[in-house]
Order: C-alpha cells, then sequence, then structure tokens
C-alpha cells in the first residue's frame, strides 16, 4: 500500500493542533493514503534528512518534508543523545558550552542545503513522488543561502510570504515579545506554533507543489 511520509520539526509534528488537523494528515486525506510522520519536536534538518534516508520508501510512495530554520543544530551530549540547539538555548541551559558562534555560522545553511540535496539524490533514484517545502525562514542570512542554492530546484518551494518575512530573530521566535503573526495565518493552543487555517494552507501548497 502506498503511504505518504511526512518528515519535519514541531509544525510536522503538530504541536499545538489536533492530530487529525496537522498539515500531514490533511494532506494524507486529500491524497487518500497511508500517513508515517519522521517528526519530532524541536528537529533539525539535519535530523530530519537522517530519518527519510533511513526509510524504507517505496517508488508507489509520497514524501513531504517541511524545512525548518537551517540554523537549529544538531548536537550529541555526552551520553550520545541527540539535542536540537538554537541560538535561544542559551537562554535556557547556562551551562551549555559550545561557541554560540557556531549556531549563527554560515556553514549551518551550506550544511542544511547538502542535506536536501542527499534526501533529493535518494527520492529520484527511488523514483516516488516528493516535494519539500520551506516552512520556516530562520536568519536573513541562512534563507537568502538557501534560497539562492534550492529555488530553481523542481522539488523545492517557499511556503511563507517571502516579501512580508524580512527577517527572524530566532532567540525571540518562540516567545511572546514577538508577534506570531509574522510567520503563521493563525496560531494553535500554545499561542505560537501554527494553528488549524496555517496547517490546511500548508496541505494546500503541499498538493499544489505535488501536482506541479
Amino acid at each position: 500500500m502506498p503511504k505518504l511520509w511526512i518528515a519535519g520539526c514541531s509544525i510536522a509534528h503538530g504541536v499545538a493542533v489536533q492530530p487529525e488537523q496537522r498539515w500531514g494528515a490533511l494532506l494524507a486525506e486529500e491524497l487518500g493514503i497511508e500517513p508515517v510522520f519522521l517528526t519530532a519536536e524541536g528537529s533539525s534538518i539535519e535530523w530530519a534528512a537522517d530519518q527519510i534516508l533511513r526509510a524504507d520508501i517505496d517508488r508507489e510512495d509520497t514524501v513531504c518534508w517541511g524545512l525548518t530554520t537551517p540554523n537549529r543544530s544538531l548536537w550529541y551530549n555526552d551520553q550520545g543523545q541527540p539535542q536540537h540547539i538554537l541560538d535561544v538555548y542559551y537562554h535556557t541551559h547556562p551551562d551549555f558550552h559550545i561557541d554560540r558562534r557556531h549556531l549563527v555560522d554560515l556553514n549551518l545553511a551550506y550544511k542544511a542545503i547538502n542535506h536536501v540535496r542527499q534526501v533529493q539524490n535518494y527520492l529520484d533514484r527511488v523514483g516516488c513522488q516528493y516535494a519539500i517545502g520551506s516552512i520556516l525562514p530562520g536568519l536573513s542570512d541562512h534563507k537568502n543561502i538557501m534560497l539562492e542554492n534550492l529555488r530553481n530546484t523542481a522539488s523545492f518551494f517557499v511556503a511563507y510570504d517571502l516579501d512580508r518575512v524580512k527577517y527572524v530573530d530566532t532567540a525571540t521566535l518562540f516567545t511572546r515579545t514577538r508577534p506570531v503573526n509574522d510567520l503563521f495565518i493563525d496560531v494553535g493552543t500554545d499561542g505560537v506554533h501554527p494553528g488549524p487555517q496555517q496547517h490546511r494552507s500548508y496541505a494546500e501548497q503541499f498538493l499544489k507543489a505535488l501536482k506541479l
């Protein structure tokens, strides 16, 4: 039986909305196929790419990946457990020992591009249908590098208003000091993550990308 594989961070995971309101669930219903979620709260592009590359994806399947901000970095603690860290991590973990510049370095954007291309190559070899949507812009320099390198690839599209979203400060993105409606049509029950209307918009945009 064909499957719809959904990859991404807390947005794709459906934080602050009901399971049936997630864009992946809405898309699966529209396509009439079973959804499989390769998602986790706070996860990075690197982690999501690894999940897709490990998955048993078939030619008859469909894959949809909602890209998070590229400066969410994958880090392993002393016990070997993965952590996904942003610049804001310093505010909640004062004892965390890593050069803060690593979390805003342009190298992260180029690494993200490499992960996307690895996934594209893998899915092209599988021969399945897929779409990769940028759903969070991240830091402005990172966003511009991602767009410059990926915008002309057939599977990649931008799911936010480029003219409206000029810059996202990750240190305040998930706090109440920044109006979240700068990014989302509506918000979910936590007042931070996207709400049902935004998830429906994502589902519509992924469906359109798949039909191109």
